[in-house]
């Protein structure tokens, strides 16, 4: 039986993760920022079995970051008696913060539902700052196509009739630096895709807002996002 779903936000000292990564031979070159994935490591090594199973948006700030995601553990389940080696020393330097806990969406066997998916292209497809928003190049296209074809393969468990089709495609320029006064220096592209579908199968999609899509379900990439406004849902990819 798939465990309910559980919506956190949690506020982290990245400091306190960059200190754990140098240990361990991860330190980023050049003063970058880590990888997302090596924070689901951290995550895994410091929670046990408590850790999320699925991020979301990780968002950097000065010295920390802001992670949110699905998880089948209430954040209360992190402060039990028994809990697990590694956890009392998150408690006392990360800071845990309940947004708030939202149970699974329940869908109907049969019903129609149309959600929003957002797709940070891979490392293959590369930011061109000279392009205008919503600008579409030949390569981009093409990645275009693949993003829908492996969506509806991974939906195809879930629902059936599925349609899919795209609704934007922008560059976002975010600023890498720890200094925040600094101007943007990378731009990352996303598409923003519109799917909608007969759903034939709820635990496979319960499922797959757990583990997640594509071939990162195990490092933070490729996870799924669904708004609490269940009619209407983001899901990030």
């Amino acid at each position: 039986m798939t465990p309910p779903l559980f919506s956190l936000n949690f506020r982290v000292d990245e400091r306190l993760l960059s200190l754990w990564a140098n240990d361990r031979g991860f330190a980023p070159r050049n003063g970058g920022q880590l990888p997302g994935r090596l924070y689901h490591h951290a995550l895994i090594e410091l929670l046990g079995d408590r850790t999320p199973e699925a991020f979301s948006i990780i968002r950097h700030h000065s010295f920390g970051i802001s992670i949110a995601f699905y998880s089948p553990f209430d954040l209360d389940a992190l402060r039990r008696p028994s809990r697990g080696r590694g956890v009392a020393d998150v408690e006392n330097s990360i800071k845990f913060k309940r947004a708030y806990c939202a149970p699974a969406p329940k869908f109907k066997p049969g019903e129609l539902v149309a959600f929003l998916v957002r797709i940070c292209p891979d490392a293959e497809l590369k930011a061109d700052r000279s392009m205008p928003a919503g600008a579409i190049k030949q390569s981009e296209y093409s990645y275009l196509q693949r993003c829908v074809k492996f969506l509806a393969n991974e939906f195809n468990d879930c629902g059936e009739e599925i349609t899919i089709e795209l609704v934007e495609m922008r560059y976002d320029p975010i600023n890498i630096s720890e200094n925040i006064h600094e101007t943007f220096n990378e731009w990352t592209p996303s598409l923003l895709l519109r799917c909608e579908m007969n759903i034939s199968n709820i635990c496979k999609l319960n499922d797959l807002m757990l583990s997640g899509v594509g071939n990162w379900r195990h490092h933070g990439y490729g996870m799924l996002r669904i708004s609490t406004d269940w009619r209407s849902p983001i899901i990030t990819v």
